[in-house]
């Protein structure tokens, strides 16, 4: 009989009858009162998971699970977890070979470890946040492309362990001892993390071999679209710096790389708070901004990132009600996107397939593409103020919202999300997020006198 997935219900109905009616009288345990909203099981005590998915024929790789609050000594032997949330307060329990994938919704946030061993583990895309962790050991494990955040730890180990293209913020009580033989990749970044009362940062050579972005990451303020963003980005051959506006815009490794920065990417996120310019987030962005045109480094900003780059050059930001508009009509005149767009209807209007579909001639003229929005405030400027600034509006929604500006020869903004759709092989969104990375490989060929080009 071949393996199978198990659902979560599934899983949790087998466990009830398998171990507690067998281990303890029905009257000793109300299991009423151990159901979460949705019906699951939210305790379980020494159990062996890989012997109940043994039993049950079953892939291991619990899918979407939900619902483990409390676990008390429990055994994990070679099982993969897939986009799992909401996990876990675990005691005396030990997890060997096991991978946790895609646990970056809430997986493992605010989490509480007690007694845990995790030996060869592998975290991929996984979220470990304001960790709440108690003689907790890490050995041969692997982190990629993991955020590592405010851990409360007493007595945790990291040993023999692996961290790449992670990021690790306020982890500042380990010792010499908590930190042994573990490897940092260069696009792992360390911040405000002290072992033995160092402070590390990823290993740049001076003499740089690839160019590097520097992308504001807060991952306190919600980060589904910075990921994906970042996705998109580590498939490139490029080294990615990721700040949180905690570090502060003297802190010694903005200067430490100021030099060898090729790009800054201004993300998505909440509301800009335009009446409370001391915010922290705020005045930090913007303070990176103006370093980033001082400079003249090639800049992304996106959402939140567009606004806020609209409200420096004198744009007022406005709150939206009801709009969803996700056409994008890019204007008729003389701009990167136009340019590309049009190269790329002429390509794909011959297609007889889904492409065709990609990018369309607008009956006012210019080209339209769909893409995602999501946000609640766009901005506007008054007319004529922003001539000097040498701002264009390249495209605007069906409802006239700004959704895209280019601004001298090195900002690119975009109101919507068309890293949302890389995912879905979307190659208009591709494209236009590539006209950011080709102003980046130029500004690294320029200063470092070379012609190879990294996003062909």
């Amino acid at each position: 009989m071949p393996l199978k997935h198990i659902t979560q219900q599934q899983l949790v109905l087998f466990i009830q009858k398998k171990f507690f009616s067998q281990t303890r009288p029905l009257g000793d345990f109300d299991w009423a009162d151990n159901l979460n909203a949705e019906g699951f099981a939210s305790e379980f005590i020494d159990i062996n998971f890989t012997e109940v998915l043994e039993e049950l024929n079953t892939a291991a790789s619990p899918d979407n699970v939900k619902t483990f609050f409390l676990m008390t000594k429990g055994s994990f032997t070679k099982i993969n977890f897939n986009n799992c949330v909401d996990i876990w307060c675990i005691e005396e329990a030990n997890f060997d070979e096991c991978c946790f994938q895609n646990c970056s919704s809430k997986g493992f946030e605010s989490a509480v470890l007690k007694k845990c061993i995790f030996e060869n583990v592998m975290f991929d895309s996984a979220r470990l946040s304001e960790l709440d962790c108690t003689e907790v050991e890490f050995i041969q494990c692997k982190f990629t492309k993991c955020i590592l955040a405010e851990f409360q730890l007493d007595d945790v180990n990291f040993k023999d362990c692996e961290f790449v293209s992670s990021f690790l913020l306020d982890i500042a009580d380990l010792s010499i001892e908590s930190y042994s033989n573990n490897k940092l990749a260069k696009s792992t970044l360390m911040v405000n993390t002290a072992w033995d009362g160092i402070h590390f940062s990823t290993h740049y050579t001076d003499e740089p071999d690839k160019p590097l972005l520097l992308v504001l990451y807060c991952y306190d303020d919600g980060v589904t679209y910075a990921n994906m963003l970042l996705n998109f980005l580590r498939e490139k051959e490029v080294d990615l710096l990721l700040i949180h506006p905690k570090m502060g815009f003297s802190h010694p490794i903005l200067d430490e790389y100021a030099n060898r920065i090729n790009g800054i990417i201004l993300p998505g996120g909440p509301d800009i708070p335009v009446h409370n310019p001391h915010h922290q987030r705020f005045s930090f962005e913007i303070n990176l901004l103006k370093f980033a045109i001082d400079k003249h480094i090639p800049t992304l900003g996106i959402c939140r990132g567009h606004q806020l780059i609209g409200y420096y050059y004198g744009a007022q930001v406005i709150p939206m009600k009801n709009h969803q508009q996700s056409i994008i009509h890019v204007k008729p005149k003389e701009s990167k996107s136009h340019n590309l767009l049009q190269k790329k209807y002429e390509k794909y209007s011959q297609s007889e397939g889904e492409e065709k579909s990609l990018v369309q001639a607008h009956e006012k003229g210019g080209f339209i593409y769909r893409s995602e929005c999501n946000h609640s405030q766009a901005v506007f400027f008054k007319k004529n103020s922003r001539d000097k600034n040498h701002i264009k509006i390249v495209s605007r929604s069906l409802d006239n919202v700004i959704e895209a500006m280019e601004i001298g020869d090195h900002i690119l903004t975009f109101q919507h999300h068309n890293e949302a759709l890389v995912s879905e092989k979307n190659k208009i969104a591709k494209a236009l997020l590539k006209q950011y990375l080709e102003l980046v490989n130029t500004h690294f060929q320029n200063f470092n006198h070379t012609k190879k080009n990294f996003f062909q």
